[in-house]
């Protein structure tokens, strides 16, 4: 349980509120700092970092781009803001192409998602 509100509170983006629970800052903050010491990474932290790296750094993007033309997103109901955003990026249209290049050689994208509204 401790682990899973650790979680909700990384992929928001928010730190937990004082009332919530007094003790929650302070794990928060001790996790933080064990991860830190371990050189580790937890899954939110890898999914911040691609979103990072797909918003802010253009050839991460174009690489990106390049070796993924289709993305498809299964469990959608599970997908959270930073998820969201990975997609988002991964799935944005090219840069039109030049006016002398034909149609057909533009690639194309596809975004595909499967979710079931009764998991949600």
């Amino acid at each position: 349980a401790l682990l899973r509100m650790i979680s909700l509170h990384k992929s928001r983006l928010t730190t937990p509120p004082s009332s919530a629970d007094p003790l929650l800052p302070l794990l928060l903050a001790h996790y933080e700092e064990q991860l830190l010491m371990c050189n580790a990474l937890d899954f939110n932290d890898l999914l911040h970092y691609m979103r990072r790296a797909l918003v802010e750094l253009p050839r991460a993007a174009q690489l990106a781009h390049a070796r993924w033309a289709h993305v498809l997103v299964d469990e959608w109901q599970d997908t959270d803001g930073v998820m969201y955003a990975i997609i988002k990026e991964l799935a944005a249209p090219l840069a039109a192409p030049a006016p002398a290049t034909p149609a057909h050689a533009t690639p194309t994208r596809s975004l595909f998602v499967v979710g079931d509204a009764d998991q949600s």
